[in-house]
């Protein structure tokens, strides 16, 4: 305090060190009356012993290496400063505060007003004026804005506030909400179409929604027939918005080979005026269906609609292609068939529609002599393929017309050793015949010729007796299904096991054999679905135990005592007791949930099964006319190569006694080299042998005879 009234003293400036005297007297007086009214209210505390200090007094610890997780670093205790509390005031401290008298404040006399700009002009004369940067036009006038238009104010007019009544979900509502529900979000699809067989039988005014979201149900359970069956309803009985509805998904879900929806769906589609986005597999099936009724322009229309990044752009193309054929456009129809068998080998060599695509691109390259390039594309054929022999056979024919005879005659030995011992190929042994007789082999032929009528003239016979005898279509249904129960019998029915395997691997019988199995499958799946529930509400029973045990066993964790004086607070277990309760309730409304829809789905399912039985005997009366079909065309074939087989004989023995008049006379063999179609050199095979046969090499294989025909001979033009 004297040091600094010594300070102030030596300013000499009288009036301010008065007052500041007095401030600094009042200070130390109240310092003096009230010091001893504080109190200490938490003691200070010192800082940790593992605090170190800088030099400047800073605190600071360790530096932290990299690595250090968050819960890892020390805390820094620096201590703690003490805090205080004022008491009451003292008798003594309030006389003291009355006692204390201040001076008045005395005003002091404002500073003089400086005048900027005198002094301003006065430091800046010495510098040059300022240029004009802009140069301002007198003549120019602002142009004149007119005056907005007032606005006028909005006219606000009181609210009337009418009560309704609000309308209450009916209990067959609330049923059909919570089957949306367990549809859309839960994928709960067995309790979803339980409940929405319940409510088609309770509810007529719900019936076509109901209706629409089992059909939904349905089909994500594989039960593709219900969900035809239920759309195809709507379609005829519910209003136009719904229609529209059921039309668009029928279309977006429409399966492979579903012929039979496009008349109705096509109406249906052009009555509502619907436009299709990225329904491909109907856009697909309605070309092949168009295609089948000989209409080509819708076909061709329909197949265009399927665009270039679609997944099924390759059948749509192939499809194509056979309708622009057909429309006699072969020029267009061989390079888009090129296209999609390059496609699928590319990405998909083993697939179905590359062997039957490569065999198309084959026969339309062969209708335009380009027998070289069809016989690459007939080698495609995947020889698990049902159509791989038929491909072989009309290879060799290829390879005839280009004069390579040694290949033909090649490929058609592989097809007569007994790898192929249960093939039916009678061509095979015409195309092998031929190739001998333009090598003039005709001792070679002459065998060929006797192996054919050897092997299959008595199953002429057995076939033409089978016919007589069996006039139905069914008849040749169950000589199938013979043939398999029974696959190690030699002879079913009169026919030998050869010939039925191969009506068998007819891919329209085998389209048919699938709607039978994929109807067969959904039945099986419809009986099991109160399977499916039963085993789903002990499925939830199990939960709801396990929930209540779980709640149990915490719920005692709450009541137990403290343990070496630690409580463990009640309230940390209730969060989980809370969720383990609502998954009880949660629960306890499935099992109810589940056990209704196992009740109510019986009707629906039995109305279902009948339904599915009907379709299957459809499809086994379509396979039956198949087969039946089939066997009179392979009838039809047989009876040609065996009539073939008498004319190439005539030929033989003509063409081998002029070829022995012929060297008994003197003449020259042709030495004419030919153009051999082959794929690979490694691979073309040289038959001077039985030996075995290389399934990867099938195709590749070439007969060790030579051409011992004169020159110029002209047998090959025959």
């Amino acid at each position: 305090m004297n040091k600094l009234k010594d300070l102030i003293l030596k300013k000499k400036n009288y009036g301010s060190t008065f007052m500041i005297l007095t401030l600094v007297s009042l200070l130390a007086h109240a310092n003096s009356a009230f010091a001893k009214d504080l109190a200490v209210k938490t003691p200070a505390t010192l800082p940790g012993k593992e605090m170190k200090m800088k030099k400047s007094g800073v605190p600071t610890y360790n530096q932290i290496s990299r690595g250090t997780k968050n819960k890892d670093i020390p805390k820094l205790n620096i201590g703690e400063e003490a805090t205080l509390e004022f008491k009451a005031l003292t008798p003594e401290a309030k006389e003291a505060a009355k006692a204390l008298k201040l001076n008045p404040l005395q005003n002091q006399v404002s500073p003089k007003i400086v005048d900027i700009k005198s002094y301003v002009s006065r430091q800046f004369s010495i510098l040059n004026p300022a240029k004009e940067i802009i140069k301002i036009n007198p003549l120019f006038k602002a142009p004149e804005v007119k005056d907005l238009k007032p606005v006028a104010d909005p006219v606000i007019t009181e609210t009337e506030v009418t009560e309704q009544k609000v309308a209450t979900l009916s209990t067959s509502e609330e049923k059909l909400l919570q089957s949306i529900i367990l549809l859309d979000f839960q994928k709960s699809y067995y309790l979803a179409l339980g409940l929405l067989a319940e409510v088609l039988g309770e509810s007529k005014e719900l019936k076509t929604q109901a209706s629409f979201h089992f059909a939904r149900a349905a089909l994500n359970l594989g039960l593709a027939k219900e969900h035809e069956f239920y759309m195809l309803r709507i379609l005829k009985e519910a209003s136009k918005d719904w229609q529209k509805l059921a039309a668009q998904n029928l279309a977006m879900n429409a399966g492979e080979g579903q012929f039979e929806l496009v008349p109705t769906l096509d109406a249906k589609i052009d009555e509502l005026n619907i436009e299709l986005k990225d329904a491909d597999q109907y856009q697909i099936n309605r070309a092949r269906y168009y295609m089948g009724k000989n209409d080509l322009s819708n076909a061709l229309a329909a197949s265009e609609e399927v665009k270039e990044l679609s997944p099924l752009i390759s059948s749509a193309e192939f499809v194509k292609s056979v309708i622009l054929y057909r429309s006699g456009k072969l020029d267009d129809a061989e390079p888009l068939m090129s296209k999609v068998v390059q496609r699928l080998e590319k990405n998909n060599a083993d697939s179905e529609l590359k062997s039957v695509a490569a065999l198309t691109l084959a026969r339309l390259q062969f209708q335009k002599a380009k027998y070289k390039e069809a016989f690459q594309s007939y080698l495609l054929v995947n020889k698990t393929n049902p159509l791989w022999m038929q491909a072989m056979v009309e290879q060799a024919w290829a390879q005839i017309l280009t004069e390579d005879y040694e290949g033909a005659a090649g490929n058609m030995y592989t097809l007569h050793t007994d790898f192929f011992k249960n093939a039916f190929a009678p061509e095979s042994y015409v195309a092998r015949a031929v190739g001998y007789l333009n090598l003039c082999q005709f001792g070679d032929g002459a065998k060929v010729v006797y192996s054919l009528n050897h092997r299959y003239m008595p199953m002429k016979d057995m076939l033409e007796q089978f016919k007589e005898k069996n006039k139905t279509d069914a008849d040749y249904y169950e000589l199938v299904r013979a043939f398999f129960k029974n696959p190690q019998m030699k002879i079913i029915n009169g026919l030998h096991r050869n010939f039925i395997y191969e009506i068998a691997r007819n891919p329209e019988f085998l389209d048919q054999q699938k709607k039978i199995n994929s109807a067969e499958d959904q039945m099986t799946k419809y009986n099991n679905v109160s399977l499916e529930l039963l085993q789903l509400e002990r499925q939830i029973l199990q939960k709801q135990t396990d929930a209540e045990a779980k709640i149990l066993a915490l719920q005692k964790l709450q009541e137990k005592p403290a343990e070496k004086g630690v409580k463990v607070d009640p309230a940390t277990y209730q969060p989980e007791i809370d969720k383990l309760k609502a998954l009880v309730v949660n629960s306890k409304m499935q099992y109810q949930v589940a056990k209704r829809a196992r009740s109510s789905v019986k009707d629906v399912r039995t109305a279902g099964l009948q339904r599915l039985e009907s379709d299957k005997a459809l499809y086994k009366n379509q396979a039956a006319h198949v087969l039946k079909t089939r066997f009179e065309e392979m009838l039809a074939s047989l009876t040609k190569a065996l009539d073939q087989a008498e004319v190439l004989r005539y030929e033989l023995y003509s063409g081998a006694g002029e070829h022995l008049r012929f060297q008994l006379g003197g003449g020259e063999i042709n030495d004419k080299d030919r153009e051999a179609l082959k794929v690979q050199d490694h691979k073309a095979q040289k038959w001077d042998f039985k030996g075995e046969v290389w399934e990867d090499e099938l195709g590749h294989y070439r007969s060790s005879l030579k051409n011992v025909c004169p020159k110029d001979d002209k047998v090959s033009q025959n």
